[in-house]
């Protein structure tokens, strides 16, 4: 979280989910807006300007700190979502979309799992989060060294973790980009 944390306030970034459910039917939620403040603010994500085909299921989450099942951040005052999802999120009261939950290998499951509700209300089959630098804003301290700051494309992205062996993954590889 810390290097994502750098990284997103470097410059203007963007973030977006991918999801897919087990009939392999896809839906993405893109925010141009996207920062992530760092520990002592306990992670609490920034995310605005949606645009997509997933509907906006981090409204409810955007300006959240991040919880885990030993860190209660969220804003329910008699419950520990973290705990009671078994997951690390940025819980409200506790959720609308959770990509950290535990996983089951199937769409029906009386369980908790991973989801994003406003598109489906239930186990999705995969889910990726991505940030990049922002296409729609270029700081002026970045287009004064970069020629190719007037092309719109940027090709390049960084992954964040989709679930909790992903984020163990990434930690231990120094958030190497997935190939």
């Amino acid at each position: 979280m810390d290097n994502i944390f750098l990284l997103s306030n470097q410059d203007f970034y963007e973030l977006r989910f991918d999801l897919w459910d087990f009939e392999d039917n896809r839906a993405f939620a893109l925010y141009k807006n996207f920062k992530l403040d760092g520990a002592r603010d306990r992670y609490k994500i920034h995310a605005t300007d949606f645009e997509g085909s997933a509907k906006n299921g981090m409204q409810v989450h955007n300006g959240m700190r991040f919880s885990t099942p030993d860190q209660d951040n969220d804003k329910w005052l008699e419950y520990h979502c973290g705990k009671e999802w078994r997951a690390g999120w940025w819980f409200n009261n506790c959720w609308h979309s959770i990509l950290n939950g535990p996983y089951y290998n199937q769409s029906k499951v009386l369980s908790r799992g991973i989801s994003w509700n406003d598109w489906k209300p239930e186990q999705l089959a995969k889910s990726q989060m991505k940030i990049r630098p922002s296409r729609l804003h270029r700081s002026v301290e970045s287009t004064k060294h970069d020629p190719k700051a007037s092309n719109s494309k940027v090709n390049d992205e960084t992954y964040l973790p989709s679930n909790s062996q992903d984020l163990q993954n990434m930690e231990s590889s120094k958030l190497k980009p997935k190939s």
